[in-house]
């Protein structure tokens, strides 16, 4: 059924006279094109406020049914101490989620490689919200991984 969907959306949306979005393929970005538009949706799904100046570096997007996405955003050393607070105030669940986005890119950290600060939980809209924050290379580096399921 799903499949079903995922071939139907872009030919109602093409009959409904509207244009193709990015958001309805699967998609990468990189630090020359991760966007303004694509950091605020980081923001929006995660409930995070990510400091000013923060650099996207990746982000890779899968769409509607379903929809989730993968993100590596460097942020500003002046603002790593007060970011790290406020991803160790989040609430942290014992979830095991495994595969989608996550096996795609080289990008993300393999399981075991040390952290800053890890948390994960299922939000209240029902989305699930894992937060990865390390240091590279003498940066603060945050993953986020955001699912709907």
């Amino acid at each position: 059924m799903k499949t079903l969907l995922k071939c139907l959306i872009p030919l109602i949306l093409a009959l409904a006279g509207c244009r193709e979005s990015r958001w309805l393929r699967e998609f990468e970005l990189n630090e020359k094109s991760f966007d303004s538009e694509a950091m605020q949706m980081v923001q929006d799904q995660a409930k995070l406020s990510i400091p000013a100046g923060a650099r996207g570096l990746n982000f890779r997007y899968s769409p509607p049914i379903d929809p989730s996405f993968i993100a590596r955003i460097e942020i500003p050393r002046s603002e790593s101490a007060a970011f790290i607070t406020q991803i160790e105030a989040m609430p942290n669940e014992a979830i095991n989620i495994s595969g989608g986005l996550v096996e795609k890119v080289k990008w993300w950290p393999p399981p075991g490689t040390p952290t800053l600060v890890d948390r994960q939980h299922n939000q209240s809209d029902g989305s699930y919200l894992r937060l990865v924050v390390r240091e590279e290379g003498g940066q603060t580096i945050l993953y986020v991984r955001h699912a709907v399921f």
